[in-house]
């Protein structure tokens, strides 16, 4: 999906329906966009493209957009980190106990920190960890997907 700001509101611009998720697809569907607003005379020279944090879509959109600056949505990785936590059994724990939410709340809003405090802080919550099983896999899957990838 591509958005823009338009008066102040994000609007859907491009769905985009691929067969596959490979770096090849991605950037041959991103250099077709990126055609198509030359095309236009649309004006990207300076693009900020904001999607999930998958590897292959970063890259095809540095690779296209050499100067592109990559900002990641919080939805997914939201959602993602979810995920990985019912697969962990965490649910319960998470829905349950006021420090296990406040301890999740706090993982998920690391994203919202400057870059030069995201270690710090998430070396202090590794530290406040709540004592619960499978805790050290849930702190590496967030630590190797999002923070340290």
């Amino acid at each position: 999906m591509i958005h823009a700001l338009v008066d102040d509101k994000i609007v859907l611009l491009v769905y985009l329906l691929l067969p596959k998720k490979s770096k090849r697809v991605y950037v041959k569907a991103v250099k077709l966009l990126a055609e198509k607003t030359e095309d236009l005379r649309l004006d990207v020279s300076s693009p900020t493209f904001h999607s999930d944090y998958e590897k292959v879509v970063i890259k095809a959109g540095i690779i296209i957009f050499p100067g592109a600056r990559h900002i990641g949505c919080y939805f997914p990785i939201a959602q993602a980190v979810w995920r990985h936590a019912q697969g962990l059994g965490l649910k319960v724990v998470y829905s349950s106990s006021h420090n296990s939410v406040r301890f999740y709340s706090q993982c998920l809003a690391l994203v919202f920190l400057p870059i030069r405090y995201v270690l710090f802080g998430r070396y202090g919550l590794r530290a406040s960890s709540p004592s619960v099983p499978r805790i050290e896999e849930f702190n590496d899957y967030l630590e190797g997907a999002y923070l340290f990838s």
